[in-house]
């Protein structure tokens, strides 16, 4: 209870001498009997006073509430963003290094048939060198003459 509401407040038993009016004032807390003419109405003024303010106090805190909770949406938005951007980032990564695997296979597979094919050639000059030694050795015999 605010400290001006004692020097107002009337006990149950006193009552109003004025003939026209007699304010009663519910507290949120407390319902009171005021006393009613200029005194009353300076008391439910003050009353109404001290309710606006609570209800000022009241709006200010449901505001900051509100601010909170909208910087809080805001934060898990972001840390969402944040999140799937990394997830994006990751698959992209992944995608790339599958890539550049099969590029790898690929040049891999081409070097192993090059090398068949280097393979393949050495082998056959081989050969061919070594059919012309024969055919040139049936020419002029074992022994180098001629035949």
């Amino acid at each position: 209870m605010h400290p001006w509401r004692h020097a107002v407040t009337l006990l149950p038993s006193a009552r109003c001498t004025h003939p026209y009016r007699t304010d009663i004032l519910a507290d949120q807390e407390n319902s009171e009997r005021t006393a009613g003419g200029l005194v009353g109405a300076i008391a439910g003024k003050a009353k109404e006073a001290a309710g606006s303010l609570v209800g000022l106090e009241q709006a200010a805190r449901k505001r900051q509430e509100k601010k909170r909770d909208a910087a809080e949406i805001e934060r898990k938005r972001l840390a969402a963003s944040r999140q799937a951007a990394s997830r994006s980032a990751k698959a992209e990564e992944q995608r790339a290094a599958k890539e550049r695997l099969k590029s790898l296979d690929v040049k891999a597979d081409a070097l192993g048939e090059r090398e068949q094919v280097l393979t393949a050639t050495d082998e056959a000059k081989r050969l061919g060198d070594a059919a012309s030694r024969v055919k040139a050795e049936r020419k002029t015999g074992p022994n180098g003459n001629r035949s």
